[in-house]
């Protein structure tokens, strides 16, 4: 077992690998009445069309298969684990992101007793034909519901238009073809590839004795019948172009306002790498766009905008891009000064911008500590990035101006694509 120390913040985390090669980090909050669990397998959207070998048969993976298999995965010897974790007292949930499937549950009471289900749900696959025909039609209800989503279709036409190769441009949940192609033989070649143990990480976050959880979890039997499995290869997707698809797109929508948004393309950046740029870029556009930013106040008083800017950054396999979006009615006038901002001649920031900016991150992160429930889903969604959570405050002490300089400038250079959703194409 190790344990790493983080003094400044007054943080631990005590890490161990069992004998089945699932790893384990266990976050102590003394005197929280909350306790949480989550175990993640490294399997989620961006994973589609891959070639999997199940008893010398090919399998390609369909577009959605790993949202589909997270719905799937409740099914425990036809009881629906949600009730049982209900009835413990506990609240539980999934969900599937671009490169994870994750399970959770947050109790008071009776944690190993919700462990216990937690761990059973992950290392078995109990779902029948019957039972995945019937899902089909709940998943693909879910999602024409998203569909209807006008910031749903906001992002996927963003991405589409920007993307040309990188699965960012499917829908995590697949499309109605894709889904109906799922059958119990790729479901079961994915469990069997992507939940093995050496997949898999369970984070835990509360006040728990760490001897009685080691001792739980070195007696446990799940996951016994899991043999060798093939080598799990990485993906990537360095042959996407650095040039969009489409510069400019008109949605028609029925929405009483319309909504702009606007996609900058940047260079996919190294993945340890990924952590400074992600502050960097978050420190910037705080800068400009968030309610207190440069440009907030003068914009609404000059009517350019009647709600403040969004703004997103996304980082992952392959992949860095900016999304800034509006509801606005003279959505042009927006986009011009929006654009204007990345002109290279909009970068006025200074030192004592740059420390009010970071102070006020340093407060919104260790306010994420006090949660168990945030805690324990960034924790694991850096962990599986290949970053270090507790390290963030660190690293964004030592940013400087001309790192943000030459964030802005990349942005500055970057290609974009916007699109526009409205009521009237004519």
């Amino acid at each position: 077992m190790k344990q790493k120390k983080y003094k400044k913040i007054n943080e631990k985390v005590y890490t161990f690998t069992l004998e089945n090669q699932l790893k384990v980090y266990f976050i102590p909050r003394k005197g929280f009445q909350s306790k949480m669990a989550i175990i993640a397998a490294k399997f989620g959207s961006f994973y589609s069309q891959l070639n999997l070998k199940r008893n010398q048969e090919t399998i390609k993976i369909p577009y959605g298969t790993a949202h589909f298999l997270e719905h799937r995965m409740f099914s425990i010897k036809n009881q629906d684990a949600t009730e049982l974790f209900s009835n413990l007292g506990a609240s539980s949930n999934a969900y599937t992101s671009y490169t994870t499937t994750a399970y959770y549950f947050k109790c008071n009471d009776q944690f190993y007793e919700n462990l216990d289900i937690l761990l059973s749900m992950i290392s078995s696959f109990d779902s029948s034909e019957s039972q995945i025909e019937n899902e089909k039609q709940i998943i693909i209800e879910e999602l024409n519901m998203y569909k209807d989503n006008p910031y749903t279709k906001l992002m996927q036409t963003l991405y589409q238009n920007s993307y040309a190769v990188h699965p960012i441009n499917q829908d995590v949940g697949g499309d109605e073809k894709s889904v109906k192609s799922i059958d119990k033989k790729i479901l079961l070649a994915c469990f069997d590839a992507y939940y093995q143990p050496a997949n898999l990480a369970l984070v835990i976050v509360g006040d728990l004795d760490l001897q009685e959880l080691k001792d739980y979890l070195s007696k446990m039997t799940f996951f016994e019948n899991k043999g060798q499995h093939q080598k799990i290869k990485k993906i990537s997707f360095k042959n996407e172009p650095l040039s969009i698809l489409k510069q400019k797109d008109i949605i028609q929508k029925d929405v009483s306002i319309p909504m702009f948004g606007m996609l900058f393309k940047l260079k996919p950046v190294l993945p340890k790498k990924m952590q400074l740029e992600y502050l960097k870029t978050e420190i910037l556009l705080s800068y400009f766009f968030d309610a207190s930013g440069i440009y907030t106040e003068e914009w609404l008083k000059q009517k350019i905008i009647t709600s403040a800017i969004g703004y997103y950054h996304g980082m992952n396999i392959d992949l860095n891009y900016i999304i800034i979006y509006n509801i606005n009615n003279k959505y042009e006038n927006a986009i011009n000064h929006i654009l204007e901002v990345f002109d290279k001649k909009h970068f006025t920031m200074t030192l004592q911008d740059l420390n009010r900016i970071k102070n006020k991150l340093v407060g919104s992160i260790l306010k994420e500590h006090e949660s168990v429930e945030d805690l324990s889903k960034e924790y694991l969604a850096y962990l599986f990035d290949g970053m270090d959570y507790f390290e963030e405050i660190d690293i964004l002490e030592q940013i400087t101006l001309d790192d943000i300089r030459e964030t802005y400038l990349s942005i500055s250079n970057a290609p974009y694509s916007i699109a526009i959703e409205r009521k009237d194409v004519k």
